[in-house]
């Protein structure tokens, strides 16, 4: 896990509702234990956006645009069946 040291301060609040049996287990938590709970929460909600952003082609399409570059050829790599038409 990250140590909450190496993220920004938390300066924003964001609120969940939870069912009272929960919140009552949660009060009897160490200060350890809600500081372990508090950091997964935040990696559990970062991972969210990230889920969200998510753009499968970055990972399974590479497309070189012409440029200057003796190195770019100008080819396109795609893992799509080729559509004859």
């Amino acid at each position: 896990m990250l140590a909450l040291e190496s993220i920004d301060k938390c300066t924003e609040t964001f609120a969940i509702r939870i069912p009272e049996v929960l919140k009552i287990h949660l009060d009897k938590l160490s200060i350890h234990q809600k500081r372990q709970l508090n950091e997964e929460i935040l990696v559990c909600m970062a991972r969210a956006v990230h889920s969200a952003r998510f753009n499968a082609t970055v990972y399974l399409r590479e497309t070189k645009v012409k440029s200057n570059d003796a190195q770019s050829d100008g080819t396109t790599f795609s893992i799509e069946p080729e559509i004859d038409g």
